[in-house]
């Protein structure tokens, strides 16, 4: 059968910025194109709202919200403004639900902007889109928030304030760039002020399986399995395993052993890099959401049918539905 797929983590937004002739209809070269999405049966994805370390872009997350908004109005035929439901009944006519998420707080707020500015900045980003999944402090680099992954480096005093500005916004954390430091300091602040916080991994693999800061240790992925939060198995050859695909298979039958039933889902990381092809980057077998299909129909053999459309949809929906 082909499982509807629910996928959490894309960069299309900055790919129309990059590529300013591009149309998602026609962008073949990043895997989350609508072709792709289509083919894979994806009824929600997440496009994130990514901004580059550096050199310093103000206002880059807001030009990305307005090209995700001109989605909606551009091509109603392929995506949809409907509400994710976990029951039978999900979306109708095949369209995808777009959802908001913004890679890097400083897309909002970079060093040299005062906090309030830039939070005000979050507000209209957050009133244009009708409201945003989940912010990952950074990408690769510490920033005025907290530290990256590999950077020893913890939850600064401007973090604290984004997370209590976050408080009872329902708005998810994400930790898929965070360092390990950062990851655990958020645990302790969101636990110690009692506040209304989910926190995910939306496009992190497992460090037992392939070791990479960017990828999970175990006390992390257990940390968000207690929580019933989310973790996005990640594509990308670097964080799956550099010799083989099937390596995929791995990480999923490791978090599985973790007690990842319900907290497994798919965060592909689709993105495009004119330094790079896309078969450098992604496995040629699972190298767009077209292949989706592939991917799940191997997971409903080695594992089960069941854990096949939690992986899918079913983790995701549910998590979306709930927060």
């Amino acid at each position: 059968m082909s499982f509807p797929v629910i996928d959490l983590h894309c960069d299309m937004t900055v790919y129309m910025i990059e590529k300013k002739d591009a149309s998602p209809l026609n962008a073949h070269d990043i895997g989350s194109a609508i072709p792709h999405l289509k083919n894979g049966n994806v009824i929600a994805q997440v496009m994130a709202f990514f901004t580059p370390a550096s050199p310093v872009q103000h206002g880059f997350a807001m030009r990305q919200a307005k090209i995700f908004k001109k989605f909606q109005k551009d091509y109603p035929e392929s995506f949809t403004e409907q509400e994710l439901k976990s029951g039978k009944q999900i979306l109708p006519d095949s369209k995808t639900v777009l959802l908001p998420s913004i890679e890097n707080a400083s897309g909002f707020c970079h060093e040299d902007e005062r906090l309030d500015d830039g939070l005000k900045n979050l507000e209209e980003i957050i009133e244009l889109t009708g409201g945003i999944f989940y912010i990952g402090f950074m990408h690769f680099g510490d920033n005025r928030f907290g530290g990256s992954a590999g950077s020893t480096v913890g939850l600064k005093d401007d973090g604290k304030v984004l997370l209590d500005y976050l408080n009872s916004r329902h708005i998810a954390v994400d930790l898929s760039h965070a360092g390990d430091n950062l990851a655990h300091d958020i645990f302790t602040y969101v636990d110690n002020k009692n506040l209304d916080i989910p926190i995910i991994a939306s496009h992190s693999n497992f460090r037992r399986v392939k070791n990479h800061s960017r990828n999970l240790t175990d006390e992390l992925a257990k940390e968000l399995i207690s929580r019933n939060a989310l973790i996005g198995i990640n594509f990308m050859q670097a964080y799956l395993g550099e010799d083989d695909p099937d390596v995929i298979f791995d990480h999923i039958e490791y978090g599985l052993n973790l007690g990842a039933e319900n907290t497994l889902c798919l965060g592909a990381d689709f993105f495009w890099d004119e330094n790079r092809a896309q078969d450098q980057i992604y496995y040629k077998k699972f190298i767009s959401a077209s292949t989706y299909p592939v991917l799940l129909e191997e997971v409903e053999k080695r594992f089960s049918n069941e854990i096949a459309e939690k992986i899918a949809w079913k983790n995701a929906a549910s998590f979306i539905e709930k927060f």
